[in-house]
């Protein structure tokens, strides 16, 4: 191959690298001025009606125990079933 081919293929791929590279730059400036999408539609949630997630152990947003494991644990006589096992093991990882 000509060295005249091999430099004229080297220029025009960096000029086209170099492009994209720009293009690429503009999108992402652009993103970044424009900030995230807001999933409720530009209104800032009110922190005190944000809730934590649901538990039937204890509740999130106050911080109080509604039952304890060992008072589960109680509740259930054995042998314990899958459930039961299941309903012990979330008491214990939400408390």
């Amino acid at each position: 191959m000509p060295v005249a081919v091999v430099i004229v293929t080297a220029v025009l791929l960096w000029l086209m690298n170099r492009r994209m590279v720009g293009v690429e730059a503009d999108y992402i400036n652009t993103i970044l001025e424009a900030g995230p999408p807001s999933p409720n539609g530009g209104e800032e949630p009110d922190r005190e009606s944000v809730s934590c997630r649901a538990s039937p152990y204890i509740d999130f947003d106050s911080g109080t125990v509604k039952i304890q494991p060992m008072d589960l644990s109680r509740e259930r006589p054995p042998p314990h079933s899958l459930d039961d096992m299941l309903d012990l093991f979330q008491c214990r990882v939400d408390v």
